[in-house]
């Protein structure tokens, strides 16, 4: 089946420098432009597609979601890539949506495929929607947020010019349960190559190239934004307690650690989202906790609140003004469709740009996805001031631990076709 764009469309302008992705998670209905392709408007304007409302990832958890972000921020740090979970409010932009099988067979019948794309070489057509069939995946990785953001970036990567390789971990290639990125070599395209590749041979893709040459290396965006959830400032604490707080940057690579001040050891970090440290216990007295965020490009900010630790009531502090408000002062101190499924054999069919590919949805690697869990436990050493007795403190959570274009040429959905596991 062949899913062509008409002659002549007026799409959204190319892609600037910096590219926003809007990872859509709720429920959407997809319309069929008519010769409108506009993420903003809801509308897909693709021979072949049938208005259809899509459930959103069904099942998956805060968490998951939290995660979800977090792989796909990872993956692409180098670039100037924002990914949100809000729909911008302004400017333009790309959107993922989220279905099962059934909305797969709603929007392009067929073979289900974990993932669905417009094939646009060099991304000339500007933004565009990709489609995540979570549902045409394994039961096992439906809600695995590792699997699915790989077949995320796989959607969003046919937009941008990429075509599916021979590879596994990698953006665009067969999936394996280790980091995803999108590979630091020229690598074999899977099946007939429809587009030309930054820095490589005819038949190769360096992933990471391309989406170079599309986007641009990240830009620093100043420091992250960081709120302690919990405790409240000046909270009396009897027993053992948690930190909580809301960190957030438009790209990956924070580090995020909680300390306390005055007292002689090291920050504990958390280096996942949602952030916490939790069974922290502290020598009686006014205590300030510290948490601080460090950015991929070496901006620091941090947030305090000053607690009283015991029955009785506590001296005003002596140090930090407790507000709670982070200092962002930032000086520095202190996924066509489908992706691949591991196998390598990397089979997909294809015929050229207005064709679809075909390859495998489902992974097959036994090793682990990547553990969630924060941080072993560590121990928050003797206070200087009084010579208190420490306490023990464990990082992470319980559970994880035109462009008006005269000829627009041939535009395609491209696609994976699933096999049968082994």
């Amino acid at each position: 089946m062949v899913f062509v764009l008409g002659l002549g469309l007026l799409l959204p302008d190319a892609a600037a420098a910096s590219r926003v992705v809007f990872v859509n998670l709720d429920p959407v209905l997809v319309k069929d432009g008519a010769g409108n392709n506009d993420p903003t408007m809801d509308m897909i304007a693709v021979n072949g597609f049938t208005q259809t409302s899509f459930p959103g990832w069904t099942g998956a958890s805060e968490q998951d979601k939290v995660d979800l972000l977090y792989y796909m921020k990872e993956a692409a740090l180098d670039f100037d890539v924002v990914f949100t979970r809000a729909r911008p409010q302004t400017g333009t932009y790309d959107m993922i949506v989220f279905g099962d099988a059934s909305a797969h067979a709603s929007a392009f019948g067929g073979q289900c495929s974990g993932a669905v794309g417009i094939a646009d070489c060099e991304d000339a057509g500007g933004e565009s929607i990709s489609f995540t069939f979570w549902g045409c995946l394994a039961a096992d990785d439906q809600l695995d947020p590792h699997r699915v953001a790989h077949t995320s970036l796989t959607g969003l990567g046919f937009g941008w010019g990429l075509e599916n390789v021979n590879a596994s971990t990698v953006v665009m290639g067969n999936y394996a349960k280790f980091d995803i990125t999108y590979g630091s070599t020229c690598v074999d395209i899977s099946g007939a190559s429809s587009c030309a590749h930054v820095g490589c041979a005819a038949g190769e893709q360096h992933g990471a190239a391309d989406v170079m040459a599309r986007h641009g290396a990240r830009v620093d965006d100043g420091p992250a934004t960081v709120a302690i959830t919990a405790p409240a400032q000046g909270a009396m604490i009897v027993g053992p307690f948690d930190v909580t707080a809301d960190v957030d940057d438009a790209f990956g690579g924070l580090t995020v650690s909680l300390e306390v001040v005055g007292l002689n050891a090291e920050p504990v970090v958390d280096e996942r989202p949602v952030y916490a440290w939790t069974n922290i216990e502290l020598p009686k007295g006014s205590r300030t906790l510290r948490v601080n965020a460090l950015d991929a490009d070496g901006n620091l900010s941090s947030a305090e609140v000053t607690v009283c630790i015991g029955a009785e009531p506590c001296d005003a502090p002596g140090d930090g003004d407790g507000d709670g408000d982070g200092d962002g002062d930032g000086d520095g101190d202190g996924d066509g469709d489908g992706d691949g499924d591991g196998d390598g054999d990397g089979d997909d069919g294809s015929t050229g740009a207005s064709d679809e590919t075909t390859g495998d949805d489902s992974g097959t690697d036994s090793s682990p996805s990547p553990s969630p869990t924060g941080p072993a436990a560590t121990t928050f050493g003797e206070d200087e001031e009084d010579g208190g007795v420490g306490c023990g403190c464990e990082a992470g959570r319980s559970d994880r631990g035109a462009l008006g274009l005269s000829l627009l040429g041939l535009l395609a959905l491209t696609r994976r076709r699933r096999r049968a596991r082994a």
